[in-house]
């Protein structure tokens, strides 16, 4: 098996998007989000993860079973923040008695 060699454009056209991804992190922070901004925080971050375990790590170019396991790893990863932010989204839902 041959190794794919990755031209220099598309890792200037990754970093590119990655430098965009971290002006809109940027943005979002001064953005009146209101509760959303753990979320929109995320979301931007598993856009960058994306990019860089897909290129960076190669995975774009991989077996079939690395693509298994780390589209496996991604959705497990995926409930785990929907339970973290299902937490953090409804705190404020139940009253608390003296506030």
């Amino acid at each position: 098996m041959s190794e794919n060699v990755t031209p220099v454009r598309t890792y200037i056209l990754v970093f590119i998007i990655l430098l965009v991804l971290l002006v809109a992190t940027v943005g979002a922070a001064w953005l009146p989000l209101g509760r959303f901004h753990l979320a929109t925080a995320l979301l931007i971050a598993v856009v960058k993860a994306v990019f860089i375990g897909l290129y960076f790590m190669h995975i774009y170019h991989s077996p079939k079973l690395t693509w298994i396991v780390s589209t496996g790893s991604a959705f497990f990863l995926a409930i785990l923040l929907a339970f973290i932010l299902n937490d953090y989204m409804t705190r404020d839902w139940l009253a608390i008695p003296g506030k």
